[in-house]
């Protein structure tokens, strides 16, 4: 359970007026400092609070303004950093800033939204839909908005972004150097949510199609939520279009989905948090805080003589637990515990008989906690020994240490513009997900593949070095995008690559063995991910293709070198025999349509004819409708094919019937029924399908009448 109450600071003559919010377990604090138009009451500042204090972080929201100040807006920007920027929305805009309160405020808006995502991106931060990410996307979806309401066409975000880092680069140094990828990635996900909120705008029209048939005059809670949570669409601009249409919202309903969806996103976590988030870990991290574990694990895999600090069961610390699961923590362990990326190792806990399995290794704020199955007793302060699962731990240091070549061939071969965005190291396989713009074409993915195998194939040492982050950058390691580094840092260094990272490694690039890249993807706007293996699973998959093509190959007898050159082959055969088919198929068609001519009824001055064609699919239907036109231009068509139990109809009406009032969708909706289909369509075609070939007869009967009851 949350709670608010409003708060004074106090310095000498100064006073500031703020809100604390206070979630039931804070693990921190977020200080929002207001000085740039946007206070404490802020409803954006209050919504951005909430999502915090749902994940236990505290928030302190302070003005910086004197209510002079605040009431001044103009006073708010003019300043030396934030005016260019203003100024820079303002000639996009081709608006001048000052002249209205509405457009100013928006300006405003759009400087100070892009100038967060700018620095939240370059902090690692993604426009996504989960935790910060979300945070980012729906401040940037703002801005965008903004933007139209502005007049503003184009593309326009990146150079926004572009003016934010020009203005700020002198404090923030390191923004500079990624001006190409920062303005991209803004920019991408601009062109991503515009073309989201179009299909957003073409769903609130169906939403209100569907009111508009049910006679209902409000647009529910749930399909408010939906639009704004799948399509991008504000609250307030489905209030807007709504009310231009003489509509209303469940606003209320919104705000509960909205709520559910919080829930929902707490519950997402994985075992630290679900567990050690309350109590347990808060009381752990209190005895031990300065005492962080011990890890051995880049050295050895067995420790003896290790001791039991605590153990957790369920959600309370206890002194002795047994046959049961819990979480252990010692004084020092062999066992990696998750994090940059890397899975945790599994193994076993031993004390005199009894083996334990470990399940687990989770690391969090210092302290590596294994989920143990114990299988009997274990007391605190016992001795135990730690051993890790070998078999386990090695293809994941192979595949970890190949992520690093791999993110060098990646910018040798993409660019400079290449960074490293998330990572998953397991036993079997790693993801790595980059910024880059486009797909990666089929010969570069051949180039990185080559380029990491001949790093391996090098053999290099793998170095690590403790050292201070300003020396690891003299040494030219790299960074990872949004990680954040102590006063001391790891260096892993292999050949050309140099990053700083905290993981397990092999002992030198030959024994990554061989690797082999899975699938390239696109996994949101400017980041993408490959998947990729090594080691014996590597030699796995590609025995595995080397099968599946020599069995192809045997099967189209042929060679598999030259298995691409037998099914273009094969396919310029049959393209040839579809020609041929084709052709038959339409004089069939005319053949048919001759012999259907002689049905032809007049029903209330308009020719009318209704025909079925056993075996015949859509292609067929209309391959006969052309022949049939060019001897019955005026009039109702109606053509039911039956196949395999299915039904494919078409329905054609002239101009001159369309006038009467007969038209091909009426006549769709009011006959597909009868074969327990549907269909649709303009009033001059329309076509659609059935499931009962048993009906078709009756359908045909049905024409007739309704043809006779729809003309005038």
């Amino acid at each position: 359970e949350r709670r608010e109450q409003d708060v004074r600071i106090t310095r000498g003559h100064l006073t500031l007026d703020g809100i604390l919010g206070l979630p039931a377990d804070p693990q921190g604090v977020v200080v929002f400092a207001h000085g740039s138009g946007s206070g404490r009451f802020s409803p954006r500042n209050n919504f951005v609070a909430r999502h915090l204090q749902h994940n236990n972080l505290a928030t302190l929201l302070l003005d910086l303004l004197t209510p002079d100040e605040a009431d001044d807006r103009r006073k708010v920007f003019d300043i030396d950093l934030l005016a260019p920027i203003v100024q820079a929305v303002a000639g996009l805009a081709k608006k001048e800033y000052g002249r209205d309160f509405e457009t100013d405020r928006r300006m405003r808006r759009i400087t100070d939204h892009i100038r967060m995502a700018t620095f939240a991106i370059a902090d690692g931060a993604q426009p996504k839909n989960e935790g910060r990410n979300y945070v980012v996307r729906r401040l940037m979806r703002r801005a965008i908005l903004d933007g139209q309401e502005l007049g503003i066409e184009t593309v326009f975000t990146g150079r926004i972004a572009a003016a934010v880092i020009e203005q700020m680069k002198a404090g923030y140094p390191e923004l500079a150097p990624r001006r190409e990828t920062l303005v991209r990635l803004v920019e991408e996900e601009e062109k991503a949510f515009k073309r989201t909120l179009a299909q957003g705008r073409q769903q609130l029209d169906e939403v209100v199609g569907m009111l508009q048939r049910s006679g209902a005059r409000r647009i529910s809670g749930r399909d408010a939520f939906r639009l704004w949570d799948t399509f991008g669409f504000p609250i307030e601009l489905t209030r807007e279009q709504a009310e231009q249409q003489g509509y209303s919202v469940d606003e209320a309903g919104f705000k509960a989905e909205l709520e559910q969806a919080i829930e929902r996103s707490r519950s997402e976590s994985g075992m630290a948090r679900d567990i050690f988030a309350g109590g347990p870990l808060a009381r752990l991290k209190e005895k031990f805080a300065g005492a962080p574990t011990i890890f051995e694990g880049y050295r050895e895999l067995r420790v003896e003589n290790a001791t039991v600090l605590a153990i957790v069961e369920g959600e309370r610390l206890v002194e002795r637990a047994c046959d049961t699961e819990a979480i252990v923590l010692v004084d020092r362990t062999p066992f990696y515990g998750e994090s940059g990326g890397q899975v945790g190792d599994q193994g076993w806990l031993s004390i005199g008989h009894h083996r334990h399995q470990v399940l687990d290794a989770q690391k969090a704020d210092g302290l590596i906690l294994h989920r143990v199955r114990l299988s009997g007793g274990l007391c605190v302060d016992d001795p135990v020994i730690l051993e890790v699962n070998s078999k386990r731990r090695q293809p994941t240091r192979q595949n970890h240490s190949a992520t690093h070549l791999l993110h060098l061939a990646l910018r040798e071969t993409l660019g400079s513009h290449v960074e490293q965005r998330g990572s998953l190291v397991t036993p079997d396989r790693f993801r790595f997900d980059f910024t880059h713009f486009e797909a990666v074409t089929d010969e570069q993915i051949q180039t990185i593949e080559a380029r990491v195998n001949e790093l391996v194939r090098e053999d290099f040492i793998v170095e690590t070095h403790v050292t201070t982050p300003a020396r690891a950058r003299e040494m030219g390691a790299m960074a990872l995008f949004g990680e954040k580094y102590g006063d001391s840092v790891r260096l892993v260094a292999m050949g050309p690559s140099k990053e700083l990272c905290g993981g397990t490694h092999c002992e030198r690039t030959g024994q990554i063995g061989y690797f082999r890249i899975l699938s390239e993807s696109s996994i949101a706007a400017g980041v993408r991910r490959i998947e990729a293996t090594t080691g014996a699973a590597a030699v796995a998959e590609a025995q595995r293709v080397t099968s599946t093509l020599t069995n192809l190959a045997r099967t189209l007898k042929t060679k598999p070198e030259e298995l691409a050159a037998r099914i273009e082959a094969l396919q310029a055969e049959l393209a040839a025999r579809d020609r041929e088919l084709e052709s038959h198929r339409k004089k069939a068609a005319n053949a048919a349509a001759g012999e259907l001519l002689q049905r032809v009824r007049d029903i209330e001055g308009v020719r009318v004819l209704a025909a079925g064609l056993e075996g015949a699919d859509a292609n067929a239907l209309r391959s006969t409708l052309d022949g049939l036109r060019k001897s019955m231009p005026e009039g109702v068509v109606v053509l039911a094919g039956s196949r395999d139990g299915k039904v494919s109809l078409l329905v054609s009406c002239s101009p001159e019937a369309v006038n009467r009032g007969v038209k091909a969708g009426d006549l769709l909706k009011q006959l597909a029924p009868i074969v327990g289909g549907k269909g649709g369509g303009k009033p001059e075609m329309a076509q659609g399908g059935g499931t009962d070939g048993s009906q078709v007869a009756e359908l045909l009967k049905a024409v007739e009448g309704l043809v006779a009851k729809a003309a005038k």
